[in-house]
């Protein structure tokens, strides 16, 4: 049982788009993401915590995006505990997903 928790960043909507620096940081975005297709396709778990409004670097605000990984992990629960009976492996019906993101 793989269980895997993504921190990366949302893409952002079109329509906050407005300056280079945004159209840079979401190319960037955007290339993470597709990359991480793959490692997320071998996970039978994958934890989604909200993390918008979290930098990289903001250490001073870790208690609150811990509570939220918390969060999203109890949430996985209900959907992870059926395929923790049955063995289920990378491959199978698909990872559950729990978080507040899609």
């Amino acid at each position: 049982m793989l269980i895997c928790s993504d921190v990366t960043d949302p893409l952002e909507p079109r329509d906050s788009i407005v300056s280079l620096v945004d159209v840079l940081v979401q190319s960037v975005s955007f290339r993470v993401w597709d990359s991480e297709a793959e490692q997320r396709s071998k996970c039978d778990v994958v934890i989604l915590p909200d993390v918008r409004g979290f930098s990289t670097f903001g250490f001073a605000r870790a208690r609150d995006v811990i509570a939220r990984g918390e969060a999203a992990a109890r949430a996985a629960l209900p959907r992870s505990r059926p395929r923790w009976r049955s063995g289920a492996s990378p491959g199978g019906p698909g990872p559950a997903r729990a978080g507040g993101r899609a």
